[in-house]
């Protein structure tokens, strides 16, 4: 038996300057994002085979080294929250749904060379730049965000 290409996706449309280095799949298989050199992120429909959208990091994101769907047992696999890691060590999560950053692990200080979220999506395992390795508990991390929009609609 062999392997062969059952369908490639097209590149990056001409208007791009990006060059695709890293990439992530949902786990219903119906998205894959991708990233490289630039702070542009190409989300994809895997049924059309088409480019939906195009998330627009910010300007201080040069190029996207790591991409992570956050699993969350309660999307049926849909996974809506992305972890991107950029050059400058922080990893930002993002609602691609909504386009809105949802909170950041990582510093200029303590950067992230490299990070995996566990299976079930409750925890973040970071290597930090200084060789320290840090777990983070994303219901901590998302407690957060729950606070600032109760008070938001006070």
């Amino acid at each position: 038996d062999t392997l062969f290409c059952k369908y490639q996706l097209p590149a990056p449309p001409e208007s791009s300057s990006i060059l695709y280095k890293v990439f992530a799949v949902t786990r219903d298989g119906r998205i894959l994002a991708a990233g490289g050199k630039s702070n542009h992120l190409h989300l994809w429909c895997l049924e059309a085979r088409q480019l939906f959208r195009i998330i627009q990091m910010p300007t201080k994101v040069r190029a996207i080294r790591h991409l992570e769907f956050l699993p969350d047992s309660f999307d049926a696999g849909s996974n809506q929250v992305l972890g991107v890691l950029s050059q400058d060590g922080i990893m930002r999560f993002i609602n691609m749904q909504t386009c809105k950053l949802l909170f950041e692990i990582g510093s200029l200080d303590e950067g992230i060379s490299s990070s995996a979220i566990s299976p079930h999506g409750r925890y973040i395992a970071s290597i930090m730049e200084n060789g320290s390795l840090n777990i983070y508990s994303v219901q901590a991390l998302t407690q957060e965000i729950n606070k600032e929009e109760v008070r938001a609609q006070n």
